[in-house]
């Protein structure tokens, strides 16, 4: 099944100023319910496993090699009309996992705090790249965007995982 976005159009200039202001932005709505569900079934064909830590999360990696239907919808212009305004870097995907989660698990966004840099046998120190903004032509630029996409419906903020 090809995988479509609903959306087909470029951002708004407000939801520019609301990436711009808050560091986010949420668009509903961007598939339709049917193929979210397709979607969310190959996904859990995969393998997975148990995330370490609090053990409330189970990972799906390489999603969209796993799923041609996932890359190609990442690879498509509806999407890369979407994440090319902001960002100062050339489009490419860096990384594609899925994660099931539980009404109560924590997810934290590192943010491109990804890199440790050690020294010797203790001394280290991790570069954080969500730091990394260029300013030119009167926009703030990323150097990346990290895209959540939710296979499940959410009625109301309360119901985020």
């Amino acid at each position: 099944m090809p995988v479509k976005a609903t959306r087909t159009t470029p951002l708004s200039a407000k939801e520019l100023y609301l990436f711009d202001t808050t560091g986010h932005l949420e668009i509903r709505g961007m598939l339709d319910s049917a193929t979210v569900e397709y979607c969310r079934e190959q996904v859990l064909a995969l393998p997975s496993r148990i995330m370490p830590g609090r053990g409330d999360k189970r990972r799906f990696d390489d999603i969209i090699n796993a799923v041609p239907a996932l890359g190609e919808l990442a690879r498509s212009h509806h999407v890369r009309q979407l994440v090319t305004p902001l960002i100062n870097q050339p489009y490419r995907v860096i990384e594609s996992y899925a994660l099931l989660r539980g009404k109560d698990s924590l997810f934290y966004l590192h943010n491109g705090y990804s890199e440790l840099i050690r020294y010797g046998s203790t001394p280290s120190i991790a570069r954080n790249t969500s730091y990394s903004h260029s300013y030119h032509d009167g926009k703030l630029y990323c150097n990346f965007i990290k895209i959540l996409l939710y296979l499940s419906d959410q009625h109301s903020d309360a119901e985020k995982p």
